[in-house]
């Protein structure tokens, strides 16, 4: 009786091995497929950065594009994208894009700034607005007083008696946000900077 007893509690331990060595090695293959993913993407968004830097917008957008479809969840490279947008002054679709980052990241500050801007130069002040007091209550929850600071200006041009029949495409839009709402600078989101540059 105590060698069959022997057998059951070695049988056990034997198949619970067995089942923690499978579940190691799939955490391993899951672990090296994510990080295949991780490093197709940042090569994907190096390269999209490199070709706005060159002036080849077409092959950035595609470029860009294929960062977001290869890893949709990852709300940095859809921002990326959506501020590319901005620069070609295609706003709806960065607004799109914008709408979805904030569906992934509700809190995410620099995604309703760039929601105001973005909505502010086609046309929708309304929404400018709102995306602006949204931006400055994130900021100052987050105690960001440099961001907070950009949204209250934000703010501020976008409320100012200078522009009372609201922004248009027809009027200088620009001239109701401060100076580097529109800038050069594609992505002042710091994380995914530094992620850009690592690689």
């Amino acid at each position: 009786m105590r060698k069959i007893i022997g057998f059951i509690l070695a049988g056990i331990f034997l198949y619970g091995c067995s089942a923690n060595d499978k579940a190691s090695a799939m955490k391993q293959e899951t672990d090296s497929r994510m990080s295949a993913l991780e490093q197709t993407k940042q090569k994907l968004l190096k390269a999209g950065m490199e070709y706005l830097n060159q002036g080849k917008i077409p092959e950035a957008i595609k470029t860009l594009n294929q960062a977001v479809l290869l890893d949709p969840r990852d709300a940095s490279t859809s921002f990326v994208l959506a501020q590319t947008y901005m620069h070609l002054k295609r706003y709806e679709s960065a607004l799109g894009i914008l709408d979805n980052v904030i569906k992934m990241e509700p809190n995410n500050g620099e995604a309703y700034y760039f929601k105001s801007v973005a909505s502010g130069l086609s046309g929708n002040k309304q929404h400018a607005l709102e995306a602006a007091k949204k931006s400055i209550a994130i900021f100052q929850e987050k105690r960001d007083e440099k961001n907070f600071k950009k949204a209250v200006v934000l703010l501020q041009g976008l409320s100012s008696a200078n522009n009372p029949a609201g922004l248009s495409s027809n009027a200088n839009p620009k001239r109701a946000f401060p100076k580097d709402a529109v800038s050069a600078n594609i992505s002042p989101n710091s994380a995914m900077n530094d992620s850009a540059r690592k690689n």
